[in-house]
């Protein structure tokens, strides 16, 4: 079983209030728990290979995330919960069975080895097996690399010691990563230039700009499957950012790529595509121009990313009378793995 605690801060924007920066924390959790969904064996063989080795892979692993209690830890922060449960078999004739507890973090926190430890005891007293800590360091401290825990009281000594990475180091790394055939380098690269370009001018925007084409050209060539390079790019565009005028000009470049490989490029279609709907409903100037485009859009996007849309599926959409649904079920249509999550989410709200 492998239970993952996800806190990655990694993109950051300047703050209004005073110039500072703040973290971007919107649908973090969400955004990734599917990255690790879709990556876990791949995040694994990059960062962390000899445990990657000792994994059964083959027996296959199953996302358990409603078993797992949620675990909270007192905190200045507020409570902090494990929610990601995950069951893989070591190698081996006994077929064992680890908790492996994962945790990203992007900004310096001096009770981060603690929190480890505190996880490690919670976890190995609730569910009586071993556990194995792994930490990515996404922050910008070079000298900042907690890996172990320890205290001494009275003659007792207590020490954990953990797995840990530090992007930073893959900077020296690049050339290497840019040419795997491990799609999580990807990511990590994604990472790297956000931290290249984090002071943000219009070269290094120009420079983001570049990159994001030339590894969304990259995927397409390698024929990555389709689902797993629509969750790479909304990583891609999650992470590598870019002002409105810029990320139009490259969603215009990015269209053509679509048309030469017949594949939607879906990150932009929920970046863009959501802002065209809404634009085109509000020059109608009424609530019914705003609702019946967006119910336009869901069938566009759908037939774009999976082909013919059912007769079904079609009046059922067509049915829609609420904007406020409608918006949700296009941003639905653009996140779906397939046509039959797009149905199950549906037919979900409708039931709801």
């Amino acid at each position: 079983m492998i239970a993952a605690r996800l806190c990655l801060f990694s993109q950051w924007e300047e703050g209004r209030n005073g110039g500072g920066w703040v973290a971007i924390i919107e649908e973090e959790d969400g955004f990734w728990k599917e990255v690790l969904d879709t990556f876990f064996e791949d995040f694994m063989a990059l960062l962390f290979p000899e445990a990657h080795a000792g994994i059964d892979w083959e027996a296959g692993f199953q996302f358990r995330d409603k078993e797992l209690p949620k675990l909270e830890l007192d905190d200045k922060e507020g409570p902090r919960i494990v929610d990601k449960l995950v069951e893989v078999q070591l190698l081996g004739g006994d077929s064992q069975l680890v908790l492996v507890h994962i945790e990203v973090q992007s900004n310096r926190d001096q009770k981060f080895a603690r929190r480890m430890f505190e996880y490690h005891y919670r976890l190995r007293a609730k569910h009586e097996l071993p556990v194995a800590n792994f930490a990515v360091l996404a922050d910008l401290d070079t000298a900042w690399r907690p890996n172990r825990f320890e205290e001494k009281t009275l003659g007792t000594h207590v020490r954990l010691a953990y797995s840990m990475v530090k992007l930073l180091d893959y900077h020296a790394r690049e050339e290497e990563l840019s040419t795997s055939d491990n799609l999580f380098a990807v990511l990590i690269l994604a990472v790297l230039k956000a931290q290249e370009t984090s002071t943000k001018t219009e070269q290094d925007m120009a420079r983001r700009a570049d990159w994001k084409l030339r590894t969304v050209r990259s995927l397409y060539e390698r024929r990555v499957p389709r689902a797993k390079i629509r969750r790479l790019l909304k990583f891609v565009d999650w992470i590598v950012r870019l002002p409105e005028d810029l990320g139009n000009q490259v969603f215009v470049e990015l269209e053509k790529i679509e048309k030469v490989n017949n594949m939607a490029y879906v990150t932009s279609f929920e970046r863009i595509g959501i802002k065209r709907g809404m634009e085109k409903g509000m020059k109608m100037g009424l609530e019914q121009g705003r609702l019946t485009s967006t119910r336009e859009n869901i069938l566009d996007v759908l037939g774009d990313r999976f082909g013919t849309v059912s007769e079904a599926v079609h009046d059922a959409v067509q049915g829609l009378s609420d904007i406020d649904l409608c918006k949700k079920l296009l941003r639905e249509a653009v996140r779906a793995a397939s046509m039959e999550d797009f149905v199950a989410a549906l037919h979900s709200n409708q039931e709801g």
